[in-house]
């Protein structure tokens, strides 16, 4: 897993509560890629996610807004 957030300057932590962590912890371990950072991850679910619901994102945003910010 390559997270687009790697290559940036930009960084800022991000609380979680200790059982999502260790959920998230696990999910790493069974993919077995001991490089990939908890961090990458957590960005690349976040990504995928945003991905999916962009549409609706979008429409909620501009509904109230008047633009698209995804």
């Amino acid at each position: 897993l390559a997270s687009s957030a790697a290559s940036d300057v930009y960084k800022r932590q991000i609380y979680v509560c200790l059982e999502t962590k260790h959920k998230i912890s696990k999910i790493l371990h069974l993919l077995g890629n001991e490089r990939t950072r908890l961090t990458a991850l957590v960005d690349n679910m976040l990504q995928f996610v945003i991905g999916i619901y962009s549409d609706e994102l979008n429409y909620l945003h501009e509904k109230k807004n008047n633009r698209r910010p995804f």
